[in-house]
Order: C-alpha cells, then sequence, then structure tokens
C-alpha cells in the first residue's frame, strides 16, 4: 500500500468543498473527476498531429472513461499547501492506496504538448500522466520533482 497525501481547504458547511472534505473522514473514500471537470485546462492536451481523425475520437471516448483523484508524495510542500490546501488553513490528509483498486501514475512535466507516436491500449492513461506547462515557471528538474502530483485513475 503507498501512502499518499491529499491537500483540501475545509470549506464552510453546505459548499461542495466542505462536502467532499467531509466525505474523507466520514465515509473513507475520494471524489474522483472526470478530466474535462479538472482545474487545469491544459489537463489532458496532447499534439494530434500524427493521428487519424478515428483515433482522435478514439481517444477522448477512452478519457471520458476515466476518473482521476490528484493525490501527492509529501505532506510538507509549501505550493500544495497555498493552492490545494486553502492558502496554508486547510488540511493534509493521508491515505494509504491500494494498488488493486487504482492505478497510480506519476505526473511528467514538459514545456511541449505530449506527441503520441502510434496508438495503443490504455492511451488515455498515458496522455492524463504528461502535463503541459507554459513557459514562466522557471524552476530546476529537481525541485519540479517535489510538486509532481500522484493520479489515481480507475476505469468504469
Amino acid at each position: 500500500m503507498a501512502k499518499l497525501y491529499k491537500y483540501r481547504e475545509l470549506g464552510f458547511s453546505p459548499s461542495l468543498t466542505y462536502r467532499r472534505t467531509k466525505d474523507i473522514f466520514v465515509n473513507s473514500r475520494l471524489f474522483m473527476a472526470q478530466y474535462f471537470n479538472m482545474n487545469d485546462p491544459m489537463e489532458a492536451f496532447y499534439n494530434a498531429n500524427r493521428l487519424l481523425e478515428d483515433e482522435i475520437r478514439n481517444i477522448r471516448a477512452d478519457k471520458t472513461k476515466l476518473r482521476i483523484c490528484s493525490l501527492s508524495k509529501t505532506y510538507s510542500d509549501v505550493l500544495m499547501w497555498a493552492h490545494y490546501g486553502g492558502s496554508h488553513k486547510g488540511v493534509c490528509i493521508e491515505v494509504e492506496v491500494d494498488d488493486r483498486d487504482a492505478t497510480e501514475m506519476e505526473v511528467h512535466y514538459g514545456s511541449q504538448l505530449w506527441t503520441p507516436q502510434t496508438i495503443y491500449p490504455n492511451i488515455a492513461e498515458d496522455i492524463m500522466s504528461h502535463k503541459f506547462f507554459l513557459g514562466n515557471m522557471k524552476m530546476r528538474s529537481d525541485s519540479l520533482a517535489n510538486l509532481m502530483v500522484e493520479k489515481m485513475i480507475l476505469n468504469f
């Protein structure tokens, strides 16, 4: 079992944020979003120049079947606390994830859109594991490694 961390703001009752945070404690479960409901507009983007229209349609359909929960490898990352931990006023919850329940994928960050060379099974999961970021993030690669968020992906 892997120990990972979920940063959450607390929110106020009856907000959606409050209900989802409370749900973690009361029901021991994590919310799993569909990729198009993620808060990052660059989520699941890729370069489709080498793909046929049918292949792109199949990838899009496969992505809609995935559910994603973003988790961190660390509980002490200042940027994670700022962005996801309610501006340092929220909580960071340690969770143990059973490998049989979900697929853990490390996120790979890059300054260019990921380009699949061929189509293969589970390509949608690979697309989700590559993240494009815009150029004014000036970080060394070892600093970037500390920011990598794990994604738990379930197929339903």
